[in-house]
């Protein structure tokens, strides 16, 4: 869609509103704008051949470990057309393919000047008796395939035995530079215990698609459905001013606001890139205390499209807290027989799910890195008013085995090495012939300096009795919530 509204294709479409006021007129123009915009199909075809093993491993290079790649039945239907995966094997099998982005009907010009969003997806899975390992590496190259101008990189995640479901991973490329030319997809997987055959990580609906402009310009007319027959309405947005689109744009959700309005023309990109938008939203949604938080802020300071996006305060910042994804987000050092994980053997009041991490008869430590900036928050709030970071752990043990917890909390500097402030705990063991109660432990990070930007939350545990299995420290519903600062009343700021 573009800026100019000369001819039809240029033309932004919602059904008329009914006849009354202008308050009537903003909300119905609004909700139809969102209705059509979840109609417009951003994506392309996807781009990778042979994406869910429909045609064995044709298509694909492949590196082959162990006893290579080979074909199955995903046992499930949720993950896309088709219910086939590769299965990998006792060493990493390896395979990619390359997607030359002229020859997929991409002009040099709309690559460099549009940079249309490459959104790329992946589904995996472990072995049902066998867990796995997973990761995946996707690089957007230049014409001689020789320099990354951007990339993609996640994991190895190791999935854990048991028959967990699919799940996806996904990344968009965005504002990546001129010059992109090939895709090139890469991801792998292998088993945990070294059995031969095929019992690693399973892959399958592996995608790269990309959103064009010509296909937005291309899209039918909204169609607006009654009882009778089906009416073609077209409506020029173009003359409103602008206090009243930015009324009109706040009831678009946020998704469809930063993917789709915002790459109509320059104009409503300037309008969705304006903080009055989203505070318009927050005061929809009666968010005062973000209201109040504007009023101390120039509006240039503050990511207000991120902080919507995100809502980075008074929420866990921590990922996959109680393990019910697996090992997916935690970076591990396994030590005895690696973390596994179990159902609570005691219910812990408040978890997003009853099952926990429990460590071995060595040390088994594990840890996030929690990019602040990345989560919403932004530089001067950190640096001049540093919100209080509130810090959870809870941790237990078994019956029948004594256990040993630890607890190392981190705020960290913009190289992510140098430490403001830390805080650990060291608690007393929990003694054989326990009652499998849980014990949090908490902290709460004031007044810790400026430039803290991210947080290393790392714990780990082990059992006291050196037993084989998994007796040791069990771990759940680990937490990083960023408090929203109580600040002096300032003057209101006028929206419109």
């Amino acid at each position: 869609m573009g800026g100019s509204s000369s001819s039809d294709n240029g033309r932004r479409v919602v059904p008329p509103a009914a006849r009354g006021g202008v308050d009537s007129l903003n909300l119905q123009q609004g909700c139809a704008l969102h209705r059509h915009l979840s109609q417009l199909s951003p994506l392309t075809r996807n781009l990778l051949s042979n994406h869910n093993a429909n045609d064995g491993l044709s298509h694909w290079e492949v590196d082959h470990g162990g006893d290579g790649w080979a074909v199955v039945e995903t046992g499930c239907c949720h993950v896309g057309a088709g219910t086939r995966a590769f299965s990998s094997s006792f060493e990493w099998c390896t395979k990619w393919q390359v997607i030359d982005l002229l020859a997929e009907g991409f002009s040099e010009e709309e690559l460099d000047e549009h940079q249309p969003e490459i959104c790329i997806s992946d589904w995996y899975a472990p072995h049902p008796s066998f867990g796995g390992e997973y990761e995946i590496h996707v690089k957007l190259m230049t014409a001689d395939r020789r320099l990354v101008i951007d990339e993609f990189k996640e994991g190895p995640l190791r999935l854990p035995r048991g028959h967990a479901p699919y799940q996806q991973i996904s990344h968009i490329f965005r504002r990546y530079g001129r010059g992109v030319r090939f895709v090139h997809f890469l991801h792998k997987g292998k088993d945990i215990l070294f059995w031969t055959g095929h019992y690693g990580a399973r892959l399958t609906n592996s995608s790269v698609t990309v959103m064009s402009r010509r296909q937005l310009v291309q899209q039918q007319p909204f169609l607006h459905q009654t009882s009778s027959s089906t009416v073609r309405f077209w409506m020029d947005l173009d003359p409103l001013p602008d206090e009243l689109l930015l009324h009109i744009l706040s009831f678009v959700p946020a998704q469809d606001l930063l993917l789709q309005c915002r790459a109509v023309c320059r104009r409503w990109q300037s309008l969705v890139d304006t903080s009055t938008l989203w505070l318009l939203k927050f005061e929809r949604e009666q968010q005062m205390e973000m209201l109040q938080l504007a009023n101390h802020f120039p509006s240039y300071a503050i990511p207000w499209s991120l902080v919507y996006v995100k809502k980075p305060f008074n929420c866990n910042l921590l990922r996959n807290a109680c393990g019910k994804e697996g090992m997916r987000y935690w970076h591990a050092k396994n030590g005895g027989r690696n973390w596994s994980l179990e159902d609570n053997r005691t219910h812990v009041q408040g978890a997003e799910a009853q099952t926990c991490f429990v460590s071995t008869y060595y040390w088994c430590e594990k840890w996030q890195m929690v990019d602040l900036l990345q989560k919403g928050l932004w530089q001067e709030l950190l640096d001049h008013h540093q919100p209080e970071i509130c810090i959870s752990d809870w941790y237990g043990g078994r019956q029948d085995c004594g256990c040993v917890y630890e607890i190392y909390v981190k705020l960290l500097a913009s190289d992510g090495k140098r430490v403001i402030h830390e805080y650990e705990e060291k608690p007393e063991r929990i003694p054989q012939w326990n009652n499998e109660e849980y014990h949090q432990v908490s902290h709460v990070f004031r007044r810790y300096g400026t430039g803290v930007r991210y947080v290393k939350f790392m714990h780990r545990g082990k059992d006291t009795q050196f037993w084989a299995g998994h007796y040791g420290a069990r771990i759940t519903n680990s937490s990083v919530i960023v408090k929203i600062p109580k600040l002096a009343a300032a003057e209101p700021r006028h929206l419109l």
